[in-house]
């Protein structure tokens, strides 16, 4: 892919964040380019031989989400592995700990981290870490020492948060005390998943939106399905206007199959036997595979066929 290719948003988003510092919120679906137009925007920073330091840190969620990412990046971006980090918010968080805990009573011995399944069933082991502390304790020590803080937000010159929706009060005051220059997010409102955590909600995504200095859009259209039919029908769907366009011509071109008043365990096999089917379509291993009863408090069961 070639940066000619990126559409007139997409090139708006790289402008936007190469020709001011600042926070720049970028929202848009699934498939609408986010994560393309991030790496994208990376490499032009990298770049350019203006910008300094010449690093950019991509922050995530998850593990998988860290591949996805390193999976889709463009060529141009593999050319720089010593100066963009692709790392998840534990995950640097461990790292800062290790490199500067000894500032804040971790002493100079490694570090180890208790899972909270152990912390439950064994009881805290005072003496190692757990995931909930990860990001405190470096807060604790940025906002208690500004040498130190200096010293990090002069570390990265592009700070990149991916799914800014699902930050909670400290994943974001992480963002704000390392991203001293510019701050690049990617959102959307409608894939919040992580409302169970304190902090993370509809009315703090509006407050995100508030806090950025410059917001952009990306255009409606899924970079993963050209024809427009999956977001088209995705967003039909999820405001249940099951008479929409979208919807009846999936129904008709048998692409989607919707159950009525379905009986619970009626609709849990017919979901489960979809999902087997993906499974092996794909010819993914399965571990440690369990049949298990699934609960579902709708009314309705829409149920996507193998021809998506």
């Amino acid at each position: 892919m070639k940066f000619d290719d990126l559409d007139s948003r997409q090139k708006q988003v790289v402008d936007a964040v190469l020709k001011s510092d600042g926070k720049t919120l970028v929202l848009g679906g699934p498939g609408s380019g986010k994560t393309t137009t991030a790496l994208w925007t990376a490499r032009t920073y990298l770049e350019s031989s203006d910008n300094n330091p010449a690093r950019v840190l991509f922050l995530t969620f998850s593990r998988s989400a860290v591949s996805q990412i390193m999976s889709r990046s463009p060529g141009g971006v593999s050319e720089f592995p010593d100066q963009i980090e692709i790392v998840t918010f534990h995950g640097l968080a461990y790292q800062l700990l290790r490199e500067f805990g000894r500032y804040s009573g971790h002493g100079t011995t490694p570090l180890s981290i208790q899972s909270e399944t152990r912390a439950k069933l064994l009881g805290h082991d005072e003496s190692k870490l757990r995931y909930k502390d990860l990001i405190p304790g470096v807060l604790e020590i940025l906002e208690g020492s500004e040498r130190i803080k200096n010293l990090l937000t002069s570390r990265w010159g592009l700070v990149i948060c991916d799914e800014v929706q699902d930050t909670n009060t400290e994943q974001l005051r992480l963002l704000e005390l390392l991203a001293s220059r510019k701050l690049l997010l990617l959102g959307d409102g409608n894939q919040m998943i992580y409302t169970f955590i304190p902090g993370v909600s509809p009315e703090r995504f509006q407050q995100i939106r508030a806090w950025a200095d410059t917001e952009i859009e990306l255009l409606p259209t899924s970079h993963r399905d050209p024809s427009g039919a999956i977001p088209a029908l995705a967003d039909a769907i999820r405001r249940r206007r099951f008479d929409d366009e979208a919807v009846l011509d999936a129904v008709d071109s048998g692409r989607l199959t919707i159950h009525f008043d379905s009986d619970v365990d009626d609709c849990a096999a017919r979901i489960g036997e979809l999902i087997w089917q993906q499974l092996f379509h794909y010819q993914r291993p399965l571990c440690r595979a369990r049949q298990r009863r699934l609960p579902f408090r709708h009314q309705h069961c829409i149920c996507l066929s193998s021809g998506w």
